[in-house]
């Protein structure tokens, strides 16, 4: 008896019950109105891609190769001091130890110029 092909559910998105009970009609305020544009949203991930297949998943400092979740694009110029998300401004560092230590150099050089 030959065997039955798998098959396969097709899943729905499901609306969660309080955006149903409580607000038929979503406002243009409403969290599923606003998704994918807190901290840059998906442009960011595109871009944030981009620049790691620039740079070969490999932080441009110390040189270690990395999967996406152990490194991050990071701005040579910070956006704070007048940086741009410009390809030319954004390079691929390793999460620990580059980045962190690269950012916590940043904070403590704005610390010293809000204090003279």
């Amino acid at each position: 008896m030959p065997a039955k092909p798998p098959t396969f559910r097709v899943r729905r998105p499901v609306t969660p019950v309080h955006y149903v009970t409580h607000s038929p009609v979503l406002s243009p305020d409403s969290p599923v109105e606003r998704w994918g544009q807190g901290r840059g949203g998906r442009p960011w991930r595109r871009l944030r891609i981009e620049v790691f297949e620039r740079d070969l998943y490999t932080c441009q400092l110390c040189g270690r190769v990395g999967r996406e979740h152990e490194l991050d694009a990071d701005h040579v110029k910070p956006v704070s001091e007048g940086g741009t998300d410009d390809l030319n401004n954004l390079q691929t560092l390793c999460r620990t130890p580059c980045h962190r230590d690269k950012t916590a150099r940043e904070a403590a050089r704005a610390a010293n110029v809000k204090r003279t």
